[in-house]
């Protein structure tokens, strides 16, 4: 895979690893609260994620989709793409409100640390990032999904070790509570979301690659998000009933192994909230920005407008807006399943 397809990959991935990943709050909700089932949830939305994000990269490498505008025509039809269009500057607005709220639940959790200041933190660091552009969007994913893969996978490998581990796992049962249903449904909001999310920072990712290098990095980064939601989700079935109340399910299971785990795992949760903060900034910079305006100034200036409604709070904006994004995502998820891609 070459570099270009490995940085497409790396944004895809920041794009949808933030705050409620990173808690464990969005896998156990739309994944764990079904039991063991909702491992194949996982599998299944890692599946969606490579497919379609590989048909989004590949019509913005043809120059079909050179935003989420062009995305919408296609897939929706004129019709609809007006508002669906709207609403989803909405939702990345709130999105991005959502991720400053994680930063302030981190400083407040963490570091005992006023709510605002974790809040204004996190701003100012995804302002740093988003203000060379896209240029500092791929850096910044580069470098900081490989340290949550990293830590994710020493989590999982520390819960392993114990003898009970897999026999928790196989006997964690559905919450009640869930969201109706099966994990079916689980998986196809969480994946609809989450590529209204993605979807605007996918169209300017893939604008200037080859197509087979574009198609690439989708795929791979979606396969890539399956197998991080499978290695998180596990660690949350062994202890599904003790968490399930939890603001931060995974700080729950690693509190247990001493400040150094709780230290990292903040670090951790830090980065996934600044990956996501900046793709979400830079999407609302493409999509409202006046024509004359820098890319890098107008993300700043969404960060900074979304910081009052960071004040709703995590928990409260994951369990209702999510939900409701899914189902435009979903939306747009089979609008581009059905639609025949442009020849080159």
């Amino acid at each position: 895979m070459r570099h270009d397809a490995l940085g497409v990959a790396a944004i895809y991935v920041g794009a949808v690893i933030g705050g409620g990943f990173a808690t464990g709050r969005e896998v156990l909700f739309f994944f764990a609260a079904y039991g063991p089932p909702g491992l194949i949830g996982c599998a299944a939305a890692g599946a969606a994620f490579a497919w379609l994000g590989a048909r989004i990269l590949r019509l913005a490498a043809r120059g079909a989709a050179r935003d989420y505008t062009d995305l919408y025509r296609f897939a929706l039809g004129p019709v609809l793409a007006g508002p669906a269009d709207w609403a989803t500057s909405a939702f990345l607005y709130v999105g991005l409100a959502v991720v400053l709220a994680g930063g302030s639940a981190l400083g407040a959790d963490a570091w005992a640390l006023p709510a605002w200041v974790g809040a204004v933190g996190l701003a100012a660091a995804i302002t740093l990032i988003v203000l060379p552009g896209r240029s500092g969007l791929v850096w910044g994913n580069l470098t900081l999904v490989p340290a949550m893969a990293l830590g994710a996978l020493l989590l999982l490998g520390a819960e392993a070790a114990h003898p009970a581990f897999w026999h928790a796992v196989a006997a964690a049962e559905s919450l009640p509570g869930r969201l109706p249903g099966t994990w079916p449904l689980g998986a196809a909001l969480y994946v609809g979301y989450n590529l209204l999310l993605g979807a605007v920072a996918l169209c300017a990712a893939g604008a200037d690659l080859p197509v087979r290098a574009a198609v690439r990095g989708g795929a791979g980064g979606g396969l890539i998000l399956g197998v991080m939601a499978i290695v998180l989700e596990l660690p949350i079935l062994a202890h599904l009933t003790a968490v399930a109340p939890a603001a931060v399910p995974l700080a729950r299971i690693v509190a247990p192994y001493g400040p150094a785990w709780r230290t990292v795992y903040s670090a951790g949760l830090a980065a996934a909230l600044l990956t996501t903060g900046v793709a979400t900034a830079y999407a609302l910079a493409l999509r409202l920005r006046p024509t004359r305006l820098p890319v890098g100034m107008a993300g700043a200036g969404a960060v900074v407008l979304a910081l009052p409604v960071a004040a709703l709070g995590l928990v409260g904006l994951v369990a209702t807006v999510y939900p409701a994004m899914g189902v435009l995502g979903c939306v747009l998820c089979a609008g581009l399943a059905m639609r025949r891609l442009p020849k080159d």
